[in-house]
């Protein structure tokens, strides 16, 4: 059995299909953010920027076949105060 059918014997979650997702009074979202690398390997550091108007956490998720269920916990972190930031730049 290779890494990936070994990886894939673990179980996997659907919670990480944005059952979280926070919106404001007028639908908008309170909370934008994005990784600053597609993928890091075990070990690195991943950069996330995030602005948002509430406090938040952050859950981090293997995407894989998990049975179906598309991904597997790995860890939260946080809790996070708000921080805006201001406008991105425009290059």
């Amino acid at each position: 059995m290779g890494l990936v059918d070994t990886e894939n014997l673990n179980q996997g979650t659907e919670v990480w299909r944005n059952a979280y997702a926070s919106v404001d009074a007028f639908g908008r979202s309170q909370i934008e953010g994005y990784c600053l690398q597609t993928s890091v390997a075990a070990g690195e550091t991943l950069q996330i920027a995030v602005n948002s108007s509430t406090a938040f956490f952050i859950d981090i998720y293997r995407l894989g076949y998990y049975g179906g269920a598309g991904a597997r916990h790995m860890r939260q972190l946080g809790y996070f105060g708000a921080r805006p930031r201001g406008p991105c730049q425009r290059f």
